[in-house]
C-alpha cells in the first residue's frame, strides 16, 4: 500500500501500489490528487494528519478552481460574473430611452460596467488557477517539468483518435511547494501510410 496526504486537506490516503502515477479523489474534502510512486505519511497517519498539508511535496494535485477559492474570492467572482450580463443588459435597455443626453450616459456606464465586471474577473480567475495549493499566493506557479506518460487509440464514431496524457510537475515561486498534475490531449489520429517494397 502506497500512503501519502492529501495536498489540501493534509488526510492520509492509502491506495495499491498499482495506482502508482494515477489520479485519485480524497474523499474528505474531493480534490484530486496523483498517487505518488512511494510513500510519504507515516504508517497510522496520525503524524500525517497532525502536521496538515506538506509544504514541499513531490506528487501533490493543484485544488480545483473553485474549491481552492475563500468565501470572499467566491463571492466577488460572483459579483462580478453577474455584473457582465448586468451591464450588457442595461447597455441593450438604454436605447429604449428617450433621445437625450441620459440615454448615451446610460448606455456607456452599462458598458463600462460590463467591461471593468469582465476585466476583473478574469483577473481572479487568472491569479486563482496560477495560485500555489499550499500558501495559496496567486501568480506563483510555474512549470517545472513536463512528463510523456502514454498515447492511447480508440474510434469515436468510426473516426480513429489518439489520447496522449502527461504529468506536469509545478513550483511555486514563492514557499518552494511542488505538486503534480496528470492532463490529456485528443486529437485524430491520422492514418499511417503503407510503404511499397522495392522491386529488384
Amino acid at each position: 500500500m502506497i500512503h501519502f496526504r492529501c495536498p489540501l486537506c493534509g488526510k492520509t490516503l492509502k491506495v495499491a501500489e498499482g495506482r502508482a502515477g494515477r489520479p485519485v479523489t480524497c474523499p474528505q474534502c474531493k480534490e484530486r490528487s496523483v498517487v505518488p510512486a512511494e510513500s510519504h505519511a507515516s504508517e497510522d497517519g496520525a503524524d500525517a494528519a497532525a502536521s496538515g498539508p506538506p509544504r514541499h511535496g513531490d506528487s501533490d494535485d493543484a485544488p480545483g478552481l473553485f474549491s481552492g477559492m475563500s468565501t470572499r474570492v467566491r463571492w466577488a467572482a460572483g459579483v462580478l460574473a453577474a455584473g457582465i450580463p448586468l451591464g450588457l443588459l442595461l447597455a441593450a435597455l438604454a436605447q429604449f430611452l428617450p433621445d437625450g443626453g441620459i440615454g448615451k450616459v446610460s448606455g456607456h456606464l452599462a458598458m463600462t460596467l460590463a467591461a471593468i465586471s469582465f476585466l476583473l474577473l478574469s483577473v481572479i480567475l487568472y491569479g486563482q488557477g496560477t495560485s500555489c495549493p499550499s500558501c495559496r499566493k496567486w501568480w506563483a506557479r510555474g512549470e517545472v517539468s513536463k512528463e510523456y506518460l502514454g498515447r492511447e487509440t480508440f474510434e469515436k464514431n468510426g473516426v480513429p483518435f489518439a489520447k496522449s496524457s502527461y504529468c506536469s510537475t509545478y513550483g511555486s515561486e514563492s514557499c518552494g511547494h511542488r505538486w503534480a498534475v496528470t492532463g490529456t490531449e485528443e486529437m485524430k489520429s491520422l492514418p499511417q501510410k503503407r510503404t511499397r517494397p522495392r522491386l529488384g
